[in-house]
């Protein structure tokens, strides 16, 4: 993505000045990195105000690889259904637990289409004799800008 708005930089540039575009080219590999995190920093202001307007999620843009983002709808999640005598409140919990289990949750909650946090929500509420609803789902996908 950067070196293709690199290229069409140079291009443009040489039709007005071929010396300048030959300096731009030899600039252009230092230059790659800060273009690519400035272009970052915009998209993700961008999803911000998207999400903004978005009423039931919000958008985040991530770096997958070097050369392309992953935009992920992220919808809103509800709060579990809280059974009589709980107060509701949410609580924090770190959890510590072998990088296989873990791998195996995060392969469950997607084939749910939950998230990882709702997924373990849904699964101790049964566990413990209760049932959550379902807390939210994520869709994925990739854009090439």
């Amino acid at each position: 993505m950067t070196q293709e708005l690199l290229d069409g930089l140079v291009a443009t540039v040489q039709a007005i000045d071929s010396d300048l575009a030959a300096r731009l080219t030899r600039l252009a590999p230092v230059t790659a990195s800060v273009v690519s995190v400035r272009l970052l920093a915009l998209l993700t202001v961008l999803s911000a105000e998207l999400s903004k307007a978005l009423p039931s999620g919000r958008v985040e843009v991530r770096l997958a690889s070097a050369d392309s983002l992953e935009l992920v709808f992220i919808e809103r999640e509800t709060q579990a259904v809280v059974p009589a005598g709980d107060e509701g409140e949410l609580a924090r919990l770190t959890l510590r637990l072998p990088q296989g289990l873990k791998e195996q949750a995060e392969a469950a909650s997607e084939a749910s289409g939950m998230s990882l946090n709702a997924w373990v929500v849904s699964q101790l509420s049964e566990a413990v004799g209760r049932r959550a609803r379902n807390v939210g789902r994520q869709l994925r996908g990739y854009g090439k800008a």
